[in-house]
């Protein structure tokens, strides 16, 4: 008998994996309470086995806030939970004025890409990079901030729910933003061998000093 939280996989005859997870509540639909399952599917056995616990970790925070068997709508898309979060979410913390200006600039930063129509399992860090790059291309980098901002945040709320595994929008950095870095750096570097030169220079004045006062002295 399987326990609960470990899931039985096996390989369909397409070449992909099937993992049947099973979780420690009771599916409350089920005339015979027999325990929820979870059933997902992957190119390797390890993706199917990561997908199938990271979907009923998500169904079973849903449950245990509403005792009801809320299926995950997985043809839901990244612009629907961006909506979501920030009507339940960054409404509650921001001025009226402010959620305006935060709403009509996704509308015509981020709901326009393709980033805000993919499926979640659809969402990795290339495609945020993509969308960040053609968005400061299209619009200002300071116009751009608020979208990414956003992004990220949106993403750590879906970790939150078990619906991500990873803040692809966070780890994704634009081209400016890694340029910046890099000169950033570049000057540190540069100061530092200045100040090391300037030490350098220093000690050895100050040994040549030292050199000339004993020759006088003798």
């Amino acid at each position: 008998m399987r326990k609960n939280g470990e899931g039985s996989v096996r390989q369909l005859s397409n070449g992909k994996w099937e993992c049947i997870i099973q979780s420690k509540y009771t599916n409350p639909d089920s005339n015979s309470l027999s325990p929820k399952r979870i059933k997902r599917t992957g190119n390797t056995e390890l993706e199917a086995k990561k997908k199938a616990k990271q979907a009923l970790l998500a169904w079973e925070k849903e449950f245990e806030k509403t005792r009801e068997n809320n299926k995950i709508d997985n043809k839901r898309t990244f612009g629907s939970y961006m909506n979501e979060f920030i009507d339940t979410k960054v409404k509650g913390e921001v001025k009226g004025s402010i959620y305006m200006s935060y709403a009509y600039t996704m509308e015509s930063c981020f709901h326009k890409y393709k980033i805000s129509k993919l499926q979640l399992k659809n969402l990795n860090i290339v495609e945020f990079e993509v969308y960040y790059n053609t968005l400061i291309h299209d619009k200002s980098y300071k116009t751009a901030k608020v979208p990414i901002q956003l992004c990220r945040r949106c993403c750590e709320w879906l970790i939150g729910k078990s619906l991500l595994s990873e803040n692809y929008a966070n780890i994704a950095k634009p081209k400016k933003d890694i340029i910046d870095e890099f000169n950033r750096e570049k000057q540190r570097e540069r100061k530092s061998r200045k100040k090391f030169l300037q030490t350098k220079i220093f000690k050895n004045f100050t040994m040549l000093i030292k050199i000339i006062c004993l020759n006088t002295h003798q």
